[in-house]
Formats: C-alpha cells, structure tokens, sequence
C-alpha cells in the first residue's frame, strides 16, 4: 500500500542557549564530581539493574564499584556485535529476531473500541485515541501479576514523542481547524498495553482491562505539594487541581515502587506567544510562531497571552 502525502517531520532547532544566568549548568556540576567516562559506566549499571534485573546480580553490581573491570560482565548481554551498515533495514545479532508487534494506528487494546489502522489517513479523531500514538520513544516493563517477576507477560508503558501531520491527514495540512489539531494531539502522550510471549512471540492483548492512552488532552489530578501551588494554576482551573495531558514524550523512567514517569521534550515549540514574554517564558524558549504542528492557530490553550 503507497504510503499516505509527504511527511512534516518534527522542526529541528539548534542547540539553542536560552537559561542567560550565571548558574553551573547541570554538566559543570557532574564534572566536578566524575569524569564522563566513568559517569557513563556507573550509569549503565545503575540502567540496567533497573530495567534488566535479572541480568544484573546484586554482587555483580557492588563488585562493579570497586573493580570497574567488572563493568562489562555486569552489563553484557553476550550478543555478537553489528557492523556498521547503510542498509535501510532493521539488523538484529545472529540468533535474533525483529518483529513490530504494536505500531502507530494499531488498537491499544481497550474493550469496545478497537478500531483498524486505516492506510489513506482517514482515521478519526477519536479513532486515533484508541489508537497507538505516532514515533515510539520511551518504554518502561511492568510484570504480571503485580510484584511478581514475569519476562512473558505484563504490561508495556511506552511513549509517543511527536507527530507527522503529513501522514495523520489526508489532504495533510490544508484545510487547517480544530478536529485536525485534536487528532494529532491523540496521536502525542503514552501507551499502556497488555503483552504476552506465546510460541510465536509477542502479542498484544485485546482487548484489555489494562489499556489504555493517555494523550495531550487527558485531565489528570494533581496531588501532593504541587497541588494548588501558584505555577499549577491556570485559566482552565484557577485552583491548580487539574492539569490536562502529556506532551513531546522523550525520555523515561520507572520508580522502585512500580509507576511510570514520563520526560516531556520541546514541549515549548507547541506553545506561542506574540506579546511581549516574561522571563520564565524566555527561560523556557516559548517563541511567536510554530509552523510545525499549529494548534496555537485553532485551539486557545497553546496561545499565551
């Protein structure tokens, strides 16, 4: 099947400076403490004791901290490595399959609505909220049953970092409005789906108690010291209770106690401001125009004033 217009990809920016103070930046104040090199080697193992518990022992781990020699068999996977290549394909390590089980426009899984992937780009707005998000980007594994190690079946929390608007519409960015906005921004934010390894592999559960999306739009509940704080305030909730959705979702992470968090990227590029900006406005680089996703020309929350 031909693939739908020519993509609009994510806007690149320069590595732009917009923090003017005179304050250590982050890696000053690393450097002062660690080099890079052994930076990197202690965050390898503390990465992967997180994500890969049973391929890090614990006195693989401490061993580690006192004989860096012990960095690369805590952190071995003992796969053979890939050559560079060009190749415009996936390659795997002898031994290793690659198979896309959950991509953009598959059902996440919630009961009642599963809607198909439909290939002219005529999937509603609400369709794609059902739908997984555009570009995978961070993904965290939480087993099940709850508190029990289970490498075969749990749940995949994973995020949707940005969107094609060329790909989402069918007649791409022409004829700009609000339902255009709201489907991209459904097609932002994370996934959680139901996975389970059976003789074939991996495959999602459909439906699920479990799925479900979180998108730009999703209210969520603020609790603990932020609630009701002067910045969680807005012109929607004056009380700071309720903040709406998730955005640009890069990087990632999972507590010991089992949640996951998610790291939102460039989220002020959505975000435009005409008038003249205060300093956290200028802090965080919101600038008077975005001609890469354009909600701020249809839906008011992404126009400052």
């Amino acid at each position: 099947m031909s693939r739908p217009l020519k993509s609009v990809f994510k806007k690149e920016h320069s590595d732009e400076i917009s923090n003017h103070s005179v304050n250590p930046v982050f890696s000053e104040v690393v450097s002062a403490f660690m080099s890079r090199r052994r930076f990197l080697q202690m965050g390898m193992v503390a990465g992967a004791a997180v994500s890969f518990p049973y391929l890090v022992k614990p006195e693989n781990a401490f061993a580690a901290k006192a004989n860096p020699s012990a960095l690369s068999k805590a952190v071995s996977l003992g796969f053979t490595s890939i050559p560079v290549s060009t190749a415009d394909t996936v390659t795997v390590p002898e031994g290793y399959i690659a198979r896309p089980f959950y991509r953009w426009g598959d059902a996440v899984g919630i009961k009642g609505n599963l809607p198909e992937f439909k290939f002219d780009a005529s999937n509603t707005t609400d369709e794609q909220a059902a739908q997984a998000g555009m570009h995978h980007d961070g993904m965290a594994w939480f087993s099940l049953p709850q508190g029990k190690e289970n490498p075969a079946h749990g749940l995949l929390a994973l995020n949707h970092e940005y969107i094609d608007n060329g790909m989402l519409f069918k007649d791409g960015t022409a004829n700009w409005d609000l339902d255009k906005a709201r489907k991209g921004q459904n097609a932002m934010g994370i996934s959680v789906i139901e996975v389970k390894k059976d003789n074939v592999g991996w495959q999602v559960v459909r439906p699920s108690s479990f799925a479900r999306r979180i998108t730009v739009n999703t209210p969520m509940q603020l609790s603990g010291p932020a609630r009701h704080q002067a910045l969680m305030k807005t012109a929607a909730d004056p009380q700071g209770e309720v903040v709406l959705g998730t955005m640009q979702n890069c990087a990632n992470g999972k507590t010991p106690w089992g949640t996951y968090l998610t790291c939102e990227e460039n989220w002020s590029d959505i975000f435009v401001k005409k008038a003249p900006r205060n300093v956290l406005e200028k802090r965080y680089g919101i600038s008077d125009s975005d001609e890469s996703y354009r909600w701020n020309e249809v839906d008011e929350r992404f126009q400052r004033r």
